[in-house]
This record gives structure tokens, sequence and C-alpha cells, in this order.
């Protein structure tokens, strides 16, 4: 059977999505949700003063699972601009960047895809178009709105549901918990789509093609549907899969061709909404709005956690399309779903994580072929059953991906100019999944893995399975040697022991003093980074408080590399660096500060034992608090294979062939110092180094976190959940 995450863009793009049984009835009823001011909804953040603004939310999460938020500063503008812009990307960019579906009735649909996670953001292809280019200054600011609006929404409902905590919790027993529903939208994965959509055709159905009516510019438009007993939908009644959706109100547009366009004031079709009483209504969505639709996780792991007693809905809604009667009119829209993070377990019993989930999904559709199958009733609440509702690909390549792709890094990769078929047998190779290390995965790898022409047969190597560093580490090496090796470093006051080993014996120990002479007319500290064991590099810095990945992203450090690693002979070593604030790899953030404070520094392995020494009273221009105040600091150490082998720079060490982690400090268990105070300590003794899988992008701490492999995934198995 297909694996589980082969990313098949036939089957793999799957609409999941949660059946409610319902047929659409023709109907000219309408329903302007509960609206609530941003204002309102922002003022006291993360409590519930505002008496209206509480009861409106209350209304409309427990009433029909749907709120407007009104007055966003700037938002109308940027929602126009970013539509339009977005369409003009797409009419541009070739089929590679921009995916279409024909639906049933007839309605052909094309999608600008982004999304982003914890480990980073996937930005929309733009293939080198200047309108799409153009598009990503607005795009970003129109975003980052987005994530601002939601962030308020999230805090309110938080405080408004009283849950009792934790909500979720990681299958890595070093991540914190998700406590709250503002936890999933700040550390879970948002799938954000530009929808553009135009009924050509009567379809496969039956269907009139008349046009119907729905909302635009914020005025309700008559329905000129054909009464009878059901109407066609573009897409049928359903329940989001994820917690929830912020989407846009549509614009309607005519494309005059080359990617002009002029926006119009046609219907835009309709916008279903099924009621708690089972009326079914069209949804009045006003321009100036945006709109929180609630999914079906709600009843999945939020219901049953209220102490309040408060019964959020989940809100089934649909789509009907207007025909553009011979016109070349666009229906455009944006939403992001919200979606848990894929390390927070579903069953917590069992292990099963969401991330579990969705690739069980994944494996029904490619293995079962049957709708009916019992793989697809996973992750569901109240017996509902996954349906898949469209098919990008009607012919996906062997190995499941479009023909111009291969699977690669968990997903579909493109094909590029330098690596695809033709070009990789001109050279008398074949295109294949490989790291830097020429290995060949199946595709099931994570890390730099990427279409490349290749004649290896190598397949991929686990790091501990590469040449060692330690291989050669002298063998009366010990616990007890390493702390004569400390002892003699120097005339040290303050002492951190920052990892124990398996014994509890110290492993990497931090050590400082304050410095007798000034350093550039201010204090400094004398301090050593030592490790009991050989390393490719070694770092400690500070944190970046609230940066990326527990603070890493943006930190700023003193970094060693040994004289033994090839990778960067430049960069040999001691030198301070500032981590990328979205990159992570050390190949994207390896220059140098220019003007380092510094000094006396350098990396010496003696015996099978390693320091860095060093001198300096700040780091990348940021002064650390020496005479007063702390510092909340990092540390990592890579220990397994040198960079030049490795091609990578993960921290990370082997024992016994067992990958172990090195790291430590930043948001998930605080290295806080105070030069002033020496008392010998043990930092985060929970940290024990008991090996383990976690890695991250280049070896600087963090405790693992969803990677950004798994959004692309997930992008493609759900990118049409978002529908409006």
């Amino acid at each position: 059977a297909p694996a589980a995450v082969a990313m098949t863009w036939k089957l793999m793009t799957a609409f999941l999505a949660l059946g409610v049984n319902a047929h659409l009835v023709a109907s000219n009823s309408s329903f302007r949700p509960v609206s609530v001011l941003f204002a309102d909804l922002a003022s006291n953040r993360g409590t519930i003063h505002d008496n209206t603004s509480t009861v409106a939310l209350t209304e409309a999460m427990t009433g029909e699972g749907i709120v407007a938020i009104a007055n966003i500063p700037g938002y109308e503008s940027l929602r126009s601009t970013v539509l339009k812009g977005a369409h003009t990307c797409m009419q541009l960019l070739t089929d590679k960047d921009v995916r279409s579906h024909a639906f049933e009735d007839g309605t052909l649909r094309q999608t600008l895809a982004m999304g982003s996670s914890a480990a980073g953001n996937v930005e929309p292809p733009h293939g080198g178009v200047s309108a799409c280019l153009s598009l990503r200054r607005k795009l970003r600011d129109f975003r980052a709105l987005v994530s601002r609006v939601a962030s308020v929404f999230a805090s309110r409902l938080s405080a408004l549901l009283d849950l009792e905590q934790p909500l979720l919790v990681s299958s890595s027993a070093e991540a914190p918990a998700y406590k709250n529903v503002e936890d999933i939208f700040q550390r879970g994965e948002q799938l954000e789509h530009v929808h553009a959509y135009r009924r050509i055709s009567s379809g496969s159905n039956g269907s009139n093609g008349s046009s119907s009516g729905g909302t635009a510019a914020g005025k309700a438009v008559t329905s000129t549907l054909e009464t009878g007993p059901t109407s066609t939908a573009t897409v049928d009644f359903h329940t989001d899969q994820g917690l929830c959706l912020a989407f846009a109100a549509p614009l309607m547009v005519d494309a005059l061709g080359r990617g002009n366009l002029r926006t119009v004031d046609w219907p835009v079709g309709e916008f279903r909404l099924l009621l708690r009483s089972g009326e079914e209504v069209m949804v009045e969505l006003p321009s100036d709005e945006l709109f929180f639709l609630l999914g079906d996780g709600v009843h999945q792991y939020v219901n049953s956690r209220t102490r309040n007693g408060l019964d959020l809905r989940a809100a089934p809604h649909a789509l009907v399309m207007p025909s553009s009667e011979g016109k070349n009119q666009w229906r455009l829209w944006y939403g992001r779903m919200f979606l848990p993070p894929p390390d927070a377990l579903h069953d917590v019993e069992n292990g099963v994580t969401f991330g579990d989930l969705r690739r069980s999904l994944q494996e029904a559709w490619t293995s079962d072929g049957n709708v009916d199958g019992p793989g697809l009733t996973v992750g569901c609440s109240q017996g509902y059953r996954v349906h898949e509702l469209r098919k990008l690909s009607q012919a996906p390549s062997s190995g499941g991906c479009a023909s111009n792709q291969m699977q690669c890094w968990f997903r579909c990769m493109n094909y590029t100019q330098a690596a695809n078929p033709g070009r990789c047998a001109a050279e008398g190779a074949t295109v294949k999944c490989t790291n830097r290390r020429d290995e060949v995965s199946n595709g099931k790898h994570h890390g730099d893995y990427a279409p490349r022409c290749s004649n290896s047969t190598q397949p991929v190597r686990g790091s501990c399975s590469l040449p060692q560093v330690n291989a050669d580490r002298p063998v009366g090496a010990t616990a007890g040697g390493f702390e004569a090796f400390v002892a003699k470093q120097g005339r040290f006051v303050g002492r951190h022991d920052l990892l124990l080993d398996v014994q509890s014996a110290p492993e990497v120990v931090f050590l400082w003093r304050i410095a007798d002479d000034l350093l550039n007319g201010t204090a400094a500290i004398e301090g050593a980074l030592a490790f009991n064991g050989q390393v490719s590099w070694m770092a400690w810095g500070l944190e970046n408080l609230g940066g990326k990945h527990n603070g890493m992203n943006g930190g700023r450090v003193v970094m060693g590399i040994s004289s033994q690693d090839e990778e960067y002979p430049g960069l040999l070593g001691v030198h301070e660096y500032r981590i990328h604030y979205e990159m992570s790899s050390f190949n994207n953030w390896k220059t140098p500060y220019a003007t380092p404070a510094t000094c006396h520094s350098s990396v010496v392995s003696e015996g099978g034992y390693t320091v860095m020494h060093f001198k300096t009273n700040s780091i990348y221009g940021q002064p650390l608090n020496i005479t007063s105040g702390s510092n909340r600091l990092l540390w990592a150490i890579r220990a397994s294979s040198y960079m030049h082998v490795g091609k990578d720079s993960y921290h990370e060490g082997c024992r016994g062939g067992t990958r172990v982690r090195y790291r430590g400090g930043g948001q998930l268990h605080p290295w806080v110092v105070d030069f002033s105070d020496t008392t010998r300590r043990v930092v985060n003794p929970s940290a024990t180094n008991q090996g383990g899988n976690g890695h991250d992008m280049n070896g600087l701490p963090y405790t693992s976190l969803p990677k950004l492999p798994m959004l692309a995934a997930t992008m493609l198995v759900i990118s049409n959940m978002m529908l409006g």
C-alpha cells in the first residue's frame, strides 16, 4: 500500500471534512452573524470585563458557531488589495505553482497556498513574476493583521471558556502542554489559502447553472436559484475538522486578461449555514469584517473540558457558486485554518497524536479506496466520517505525486531546472531525493533533502552511523578526568552544571568570574564552556525572549568551531553570531558580528575533553547584565559528526549508537544567570542526558516542535478545508 505520508495530488490533497448528512435546499432566508467590535474584543486582552462583547461572543460561539469581528483598522482596504493582487498573481503563474480543481457543478477553483507553524512559515510561490513579488509586502501586512485579530479572539475565547487544563498534551515529555485555545492558535499549524472560483459550466450533475445571490460589498443580494427540492452545491454541507477557520468576505472581479481585472458588483454566490434549528440560511458577509467559524475540534477536545458548561458549536456550512453567464468573473476568497499541533496527543493512553491522525487519514485514502472504510472515522467526533470532496490531479505520476514532482521530504516536491528527469538523463544520472551527503531517501526523511541528479545508491544513514567526532577519543577519558580538566581551566568562582550524563555526573559545565579589569570601559566576565568529549562546535548566548523555537531564533551567541571541522574553514575559532529570526540552519546566519566584544577566546580539545574560553561584556551588540540583574541564556553542542561529514549542524551526539541531544535554556527550560551569584547549581536536572531522537534545524537549543514538512504535508491534505 502507498505510504501514509505520500503526497498524492489525487488523494492526499483531499478535503478533510465531516459530513453532516444534510442536503442543500433552496432558501431565500438570510443570516447575519453576531458582530463584535475589535476594540471591545481587544480591550484588557485576556480578561472578560466588557459585558457587551462577552455576551455577544458567548452568543455567537454557543449559538451558531460563527462570529464577525468589525472595525478592524486598515482591514477592508488590505483585504481588497490582497485578494485582487493574489488573483492577478495566480493568472500569471504556471500550473506547478497554482493548483486547479474542477468541481462537479462545473466550478473551477485555483489556489494560492501558504501557511505557518511553530517551525516556520510557508510563503506563497511567486515564480519570479513581478506581480507576485510586488504582492508580498501587502500580503505580509494582511497576514500579520489577521494574526493580530486571531490572537485577540483566541485570548478572549480562552478566558470565556474556563477550561480544565491542560487542553491537550504533547507527545514529547519535555514540551509544555497546550493549556487552552490560545495555545492551539499560537503553537498549532495554520493553513492559509486564497481561492479563486469560477463556475464555467453546468457540470456533470445536471445543474442548470443559474445565478445565485449572496453578499457583495456588505450588501445582501436576492437569490436567483431555481426553486425546487434541492439546489446544486459546489461544496455540500460539512464541518471543518480543525479548531477554527478565519476568513474574509468574498470579492467578485472581472478578469480582463494578462492579469488585469476590475471589481464588479455581481452576485458572489451563497455561503450557506445549517442552523441549530435545522434551517438552511444564506450568510451575509460584510466586506469590512473578519469571520471566525468553529470546526469539529470544539467537539473533539474543547467542550468536554469546559468547567462553566458552555457548549461551543461546530458550524456546518456549504458553498453554491453563481454561473459566470459567459463572463470571465471570479469569486476571490481568503481563509486561514487553525489546527492542533502534530505533536499534541489525541489519544493519550495509546500515544496517538494529531499528526498520526492526519497520516492515518492519508493512509486510508490511498490504501482502502473505500469512503466507508473504518480509517476514515479516525479523529472525528460524533461518529462522523471524513469525506473527500475533491481531487486535484486526475493523472498523478507513479509514487503518488504529479508528473512534475517526486516524493521527497515528506511531501511532493517540484522538479527544478537543475534537477528533473530530462536534465538528469542528459547528465547520465537519475533524479533522486537526496541529502547533501548524496544519500538517497525514500521521501520519508527530514532535513536538507531535495530532488537532485545523482548516481548514488547509498541509502540514508542515521547520524550515529557516520564517522564520529569522538571515534578516536582516548579510552581513559572519564567523568573524573573531566572534573580534573575543568579544575585547571582558571580561577573561576561561578559554576553551572548544564547537563548530566546517565550516571548523573556533569557532562556540560559553564564557568565564570567577573574580570578584574574593564572591557571597553565596562565590567566584563571571563568564562568557559566545557564538555566531557570532543566537538564539532559549541555555543552559548542570549535567548531572544518570545522568538521562535523557544527563543532560539534571533538569539545572540558566542560560537566556537573546532579546528578539525572543515565545513567552514574561514570561521574556525570563536565568533559572535545572531541566529536568523526564521531560518535556523547555521548556513543562513554564518556571518560573524563585525565589531565583537568577545576577546581572549579559544576552542581547545585535550585528552578527549573540550573547552571554549572567552572574555566579554556583550554578545552581538547586546550588553550582558554583569554587576547587577540577570541574563536568560541558552547553550548547545554538536558532538556527533563534523559538519563537513554530516553536512548539517544539528545539536547532537552519539553514545553507544544512540542519538543524544545537547542543548539547554530557552523558554521551556530557562537558564538564568546572575553573574554576581556564584552558587554552584545544576540547571534543569530533568534534562539528564538519556538519549532521544529530537533535533532542531541547526543545533541550537529547543525542544522538538512540529516541523515544517508536516505543515507542508497538511497544507496539501487540507487545502480545501477552507471555502467561503
